[in-house]
């Protein structure tokens, strides 16, 4: 088993680990026009790679894929994240929706990975929001950031990503789901990465364009990865947790889960009109006997 705090070597493809000395928090939050009620939303300092305080549980091989308890859940819809125009939004509202909807949310890595850049153009490609709404039960797309939210603008731009993208500078679901801290490259490169990941030149200038366009480096420690998740009416149903740099669920490996998914659905509710039917059809012939019987009785 790997060491999940793992800050050795690079990832394989481009991250970029791209730095800067970190400001006092007061001065930061000055600088960027944060209001102080946004103040717990960058109470950790992001611009930091690697923090002695963020500990992240030595998972086995079959934990990666262990959904959180229902307290933890709790704990973890009380966070809220920072949209493209700054504004806050609890976590929970990204993931539940009143109609019968199913959620998907991507915690890519740093703003500036080649991989995730990657994975984001594959999601787009391979599943426009057009796709996802002909899917049973509709399918919402949503993608969360561990740098600063000022990037989003310009990442939607370089990605034409049609989903929302929502920042989490503070790391904290990062941390409340168990994410890994590492920069160990996957065994083999993805698919996603090979077709849709830029070469080293070309996403070198994509970030220095990032950087140029909102004047920040904060594009998230190098050494955080994510995972992506699954809400169906409210409930998480599946959560994978990457394990390298490039462990996002390929799109095809993706897209035969919802498959799944939908074939489940149909068949609950196939057993459930099946109960039904037959629950009338007894009603229905007991109905009929106790009118024969009044008529026996009425003659």
């Amino acid at each position: 088993m790997t060491n999940h705090n793992d800050s050795d070597g690079g990832c394989g493809f481009l991250c970029l680990p791209i730095g800067r000395k970190s400001k006092p928090l007061d001065e930061k939050i000055k600088d960027d026009a944060y209001s102080e009620d946004e103040v717990d939303l960058f109470a950790e300092d992001y611009d930091d790679m690697l923090r002695s305080n963020s500990v992240v549980p030595q998972l086995q091989d079959d934990q990666f894929e262990e959904l959180p308890t229902g307290d933890e859940l709790e704990d973890l819809y009380k966070v809220q994240v920072v949209s493209k125009t700054r504004e806050k939004v609890m976590f929970k509202d990204l993931t539940q929706s009143k109609d019968h909807r199913r959620h998907i949310v991507i915690f890519i890595r740093h703003f500036f990975c080649g991989n995730c850049y990657g994975y984001v153009k594959a999601l787009t490609k391979e599943m426009p929001p057009s796709k996802l709404e002909k899917l049973r039960p509709a399918t919402t797309v949503t993608i969360i950031g561990c740098g600063d939210p000022i990037l989003i603008p310009q990442y939607i731009e370089q990605t034409g990503c049609p989903y929302e993208i929502y920042a989490d500078p503070s790391r904290s679901l990062y941390r409340k789901l168990g994410f890994a801290l590492t920069t160990a490259p996957p065994p083999e490169p993805p698919r996603y990465v090979k077709k849709y990941s830029l070469s080293f030149m070309s996403n070198l200038m994509r970030s220095f364009a990032l950087v140029g366009k909102s004047g920040k480096l904060s594009g998230g420690p190098v050494v955080q990865v994510g995972g992506d998740l699954i809400w169906i009416d409210g409930e998480l149903q599946h959560l994978h947790r990457m394990k390298n740099a490039g462990d996002h669920m390929e799109v095809s490996d993706l897209i035969k889960l919802l498959r799944r998914q939908e074939r489940e659905l149909n068949r609950r509710e196939g057993s459930t009109m099946t109960k039904e039917d037959g629950t009338a059809s007894k009603r229905n012939s007991f109905q009929r006997a106790l009118s024969r019987l009044s008529s026996v009785m009425s003659m």
